[in-house]
């Protein structure tokens, strides 16, 4: 299925190919990253901290083990490379 992002606001908003209109849309995700047609990264920010946080809530839940040493060492392999892929922040 295609959709047409729009970027701008003086584009027109209804594109067709031989004769069938084409669904446009705000939001788009490509190779990871959520495109909008505000060019903002609020909801890209916001799909990575919740995609973090739910990895740390993982982390904590599921390890017994208090050690800063072990939790900092989970914390770098599983938190950190959500937070770096494709990310403003």
């Amino acid at each position: 299925m295609s959709a047409v992002l729009h970027l701008g606001d003086g584009v027109p908003r209804t594109h067709s190919i031989k004769g069938e209109t084409i669904k446009t849309c705000d939001i788009a995700k490509d190779s990871g990253m959520l495109a909008v047609s505000s060019l903002k990264f609020i909801f890209q920010a916001d799909k990575i901290a919740c995609k973090w946080m739910s990895v740390l809530f993982t982390i904590l839940r599921n390890v017994t083990n208090t050690d800063a040493k072990i939790m900092l060492h989970l914390y770098k392999t599983f938190g950190i490379p959500r937070v770096g892929y494709c990310s403003p922040i």
